[in-house]
């Protein structure tokens, strides 16, 4: 399946979809041969990156990864006065002649 992306009259991008990528690119590769005008851009059109969703992910999780080592390497948060007071824990072993 064949998606052509418009932007203000002109075509901005092709998004293809499904198994039959090489035979959509074949078909537009025709559909720009029988154009009137081409343009470098319009003859290039099958060098464009294309968009990779795992790059954008892997770059979003790094991100956050990033952020999270920063809050530790910030200084720890003063208790407020007005938070609960946490109850103290005394452990005692007593030796065994006492």
């Amino acid at each position: 399946m064949v998606v052509p992306r418009w932007d203000h009259g002109k075509i901005t991008r092709f998004e293809l979809y499904g198994v039959g990528t090489e035979q959509a690119t074949v078909i537009i590769n025709k559909w720009i041969s029988r154009a009137h005008g081409k343009s470098k851009a319009t003859s290039a059109w099958g060098k464009t990156p294309a968009f990779n969703n795992d790059e954008w992910y892997y770059k979003r999780i790094a991100e956050m990864e990033a952020e999270r080592k920063q809050m530790f390497k910030e200084p720890a948060p003063r208790p407020t006065e007005d938070a609960p007071k946490l109850p103290s824990v005394r452990c005692c072993r007593q030796s065994a002649g006492e």
